[in-house]
């Protein structure tokens, strides 16, 4: 009988120490909010490709960061759900608010990734006219890709 006392109260202090180690464990893990900070909307590459796309098409909208799930839709939403997360750096629009041309800029300057070439044809497969670049295209290269005649450039 004191043998079943002494076990019950084992087996009570053990399922104690338990509980308290596993509370502990929850409270050293939890996530606390940190400062909110304003950051760049652009990045300093980004704002060198925007001053320069304004510089050659003025007479057009451009937008960055902008959603593909503002691009595309899709009847079914394991569809959207491919897209869901991915951004597009530059989108061009006329003054119609019809989407001209669409720039995507690489992570890398040496290599095109899998995922860059398939967010280009996510894209394309809709319609897009999608354009990437690995670094900052100068002026000259912009203005040819995108199929402005030299006399409609304004500072070239």
């Amino acid at each position: 009988m004191i043998e079943l006392i002494s076990l019950s109260i084992l087996s009570v202090l053990i399922l104690v120490v338990f509980a308290v180690r596993y509370r502990n464990r929850n409270t050293d893990h939890q996530h606390y909010d940190s400062a909110l900070k304003q950051r760049a909307l652009l990045n300093y590459n980004e704002q060198m490709i925007y001053q320069r796309l304004s510089q050659l098409l003025p007479q057009h909208i451009i937008l960055s960061n902008v959603s593909y799930s503002s691009l595309l839709t899709s009847k079914y939403s394991h569809t959207r759900a491919k897209y869901h997360n991915m951004i597009a750096d530059f989108v061009i629009l006329n003054e119609k608010f019809q989407v001209v041309t669409i720039i995507s800029l690489s992570d890398s300057m040496f290599t095109q990734h899998r995922d860059d070439r398939y967010e280009d044809a996510l894209l394309e497969m809709a319609g897009y006219r999608v354009l990437r670049y690995a670094g900052i295209p100068d002026l000259k290269k912009l203005s040819r890709d995108l199929n402005i005649q030299e006399k409609t450039m304004a500072f070239a």
